[in-house]
């Protein structure tokens, strides 16, 4: 649901302030109650790989879908027909055609039916159908009820693949209305950016801290808000600004589709959390264990933490070589 261009502004626009800005969060409160680290422990265990994918990475992706899917419903594709849309074949109409239900073609002149085939009238060998471009924005203007069209009794009937249009928008690069248009993609991979941005923020605010509450830790690194700040800006500049909705691909979506249907699964990805880690700090052990079955297995140690500043690092590599000295 994202395209490469977005794909690469995550990783490189909203992914990399916030990350540095960890290097300035404070050291939790509890790190001095904390054995040290094995000698032997890797830089990235298993348990954080799991963590990071299986985990939040799963709720933050899931939120993305969830958008992607309510924004496609919104501008008229029922989300189970969207599987395999792009490898369907049809007819594009005549510039300038409007979709008309009652007439036998759709609107459409250059469909035909040849019994139960449908052939384009516009081609020189007529059972060649058109591909339509889902990418660019060659067919944004075509209404695609008059594009997917096939053949039943040497009838033309439009494919069951439409729903309701909900939301009533126009393309600012069209200037036609979005529902069942190319165009409802481009908003759908926008709202998606949207989404994974506000996963990300929850993200990085449960793992900023390994066992204490978020509540109690607090946010107090300024430059992780100023990363906060620079996601959401460059969200509206993706946006709301039309430069960049050509040349990038994104859209002006709604307010209701800002992300705002991923919400459920960033404030389960918080709530899931602090459940983890209070019972990290509370489950009972029984008397002969040293730490608890969470503590075992849900608490992941590294060599790094983002949520110690550079100087805990370099204070516990001293030790290691005081210790390899004496």
């Amino acid at each position: 649901p994202l395209s490469t261009i977005l794909i690469l502004c995550v990783d490189l626009g909203t992914d990399m302030i916030p990350g540095v800005a960890l290097v300035y969060e404070p050291a939790e409160l509890d790190i001095m109650t904390r054995e040290p680290r094995s000698k032997n422990a890797h830089l990235v265990p298993g348990k954080l790989i799991i963590y990071s994918y299986l985990q939040n990475g799963f709720f933050e992706a899931f939120g993305g879908m969830i958008t992607y899917f309510v924004i496609m419903q919104d501008f008229g594709f029922r989300p189970a027909k969207l599987f395999y849309l792009i490898g369907q074949q049809g007819v594009v109409p005549p510039q300038g055609s409007v979709y008309d239900s009652e007439s036998a073609d759709f609107g459409n002149s250059n469909a035909e039916c040849a019994g139960d085939q449908l052939i384009n009238t516009t081609k020189a060998n007529t059972s060649e159908l058109d591909v339509l471009d889902w990418l660019f924005t060659v067919h944004k203007d075509v209404d695609l009820r008059m594009f997917f069209l096939e053949c039943r009794d040497g009838q033309l009937i439009s494919k069951d693949l439409y729903g309701q249009c909900k939301v009533k928008q126009i393309s600012p690069v069209s200037g036609k209305p979005v529902c069942f248009s190319t165009e409802a993609l481009k908003y759908a991979q926008t709202g998606t950016f949207c989404a994974i941005v506000l996963g990300q923020i929850a993200n990085v605010m449960v793992v900023k801290q390994r066992k204490l509450s978020l509540f109690y830790q607090g946010v107090r690194n300024g430059m992780l808000l100023v990363g906060f700040g620079q996601e959401i800006i460059l969200c509206l500049f993706l946006s709301y600004v039309l430069p960049f909705n050509i040349t990038l691909g994104t859209r002006d979506i709604s307010f209701l589709h800002f992300g705002i249907p991923a919400l459920v699964m960033t404030v389960f990805l918080i709530i899931y959390d602090e459940v983890r880690r209070y019972l990290i700090r509370n489950y009972p052990k029984k008397p002969e264990e040293k730490f608890n079955w969470f503590e075992r297995n849900c608490l992941w140690l590294s060599l790094i933490h983002i949520s110690e500043p550079t100087r805990l690092l370099s204070i516990s590599y001293a030790v290691f070589c005081l210790k390899k000295k004496k």
